[in-house]
């Protein structure tokens, strides 16, 4: 799955361009937490309410939203082909410091871990965090996936195997781990 920051039309454009609907309709939604962010990648939007869904989730990311976020998540968790991925959860993006950044994300881990259905291990942070990523995906009870900040300019430092023939057989069996 490719995800850009905030922006759904590398999704879109390769399924116009390439995949012929086949690649996965997917970014990385910053969310906001407190005084800091996270960052929740989102993967596999239904293509025909893509655009709908990138709206309502970008107006949580740009402050335009009063909707609960709990509504929102419950909402994605709904749709059976996504896969809800806590991206890089202990860098501490917004630089609000490691204590508070531990207290915002136990807080979010509260409120959303039913719907999150797994944990990323990055392939560009260093050794240490992903330990802490491990560590964090175990105790939360949520499968370990790959993945990387590579913003195009390298290949990915880690893959997930699977014996999935499609994105949205890989989805299942990530939510089916995390249940």
């Amino acid at each position: 799955s490719v995800t850009d920051h905030d922006d759904i039309s590398a999704g879109l454009e390769l399924q116009d361009l390439y995949a012929n609907r086949r690649a996965p309709v997917s970014f990385e939604w910053t969310v906001p937490c407190g005084d800091g962010f996270f960052h929740i990648g989102v993967n596999n939007l239904p293509v025909d309410s893509a655009s709908d869904w990138y709206a309502r989730l970008n107006a949580v990311t740009t402050s335009l939203s009063r909707e609960p976020l709990a509504d929102i998540f419950a909402d994605l968790h709904a749709l059976p082909g996504t896969l809800l991925v806590f991206c890089h959860p202990l860098w501490d993006l917004a630089g609000v410091g490691q204590t508070e950044h531990t207290r915002q994300l136990r807080r979010f881990l509260v409120a959303h871990k039913s719907h999150l259905h797994a944990v990323e291990l990055n392939g560009y942070r260093s050794r240490q965090e992903n330990a802490g990523a491990q560590a964090l995906a175990l105790s939360a009870g949520l499968p370990l996936i790959s993945g990387g900040d590579r913003h195009g300019c390298a290949p990915n430092a880690i893959l997930n195997v699977t014996h999935a023939r499609s994105f949205a057989e890989f989805t299942a069996e990530i939510r089916d781990r995390a249940s």
